[in-house]
């Protein structure tokens, strides 16, 4: 078995290639996308459920040794519950929940087409 600073120095050494391969394509500065995360998440109920199943997971898998449960198991009826939820909501029901952040995302794309049309307009 190696040592784990050897680890370590084959990923700095691949890193070190990548960038002498690769660095005149890394642009100087990076211009970020303004997101509005209220408009961009599409399942707000999924992205709760989510968030407090995979806090669950966490805690659960902090415990199992003390519970004597395997730590898989804890990871499977994680990922199924959340299996389960997408089954319902996208199969089932077909994300009928999500049809107001349809209608909303539908008037924003409205309103960035009269903007670029408006700036086209006047270019």
């Amino acid at each position: 078995m190696c040592p784990d600073h050897m680890y370590a120095g084959a990923g700095l050494a691949c890193l070190a290639v990548l960038l002498l391969v690769h660095h005149k394509h890394i642009p100087k500065r990076l211009t970020l996308p303004e997101l509005q995360p209220a408009i961009m998440l599409v399942d707000k109920p999924g992205a709760i459920l989510g968030t407090i199943n995979i806090l669950a997971c966490l805690a659960f898998l902090a415990a199992a040794p003390v519970l004597g449960w395997e730590l898989w198991l804890v990871t499977l009826v994680s990922a199924g519950l959340h299996a389960l939820y997408n089954f319902v909501a996208y199969v089932v029901f077909k994300g009928r929940w999500c049809t107001q952040h349809q209608h909303q995302q539908q008037q924003v794309e409205v309103e960035l087409g009269r903007a670029a049309s408006g700036t086209a307009e006047r270019g």
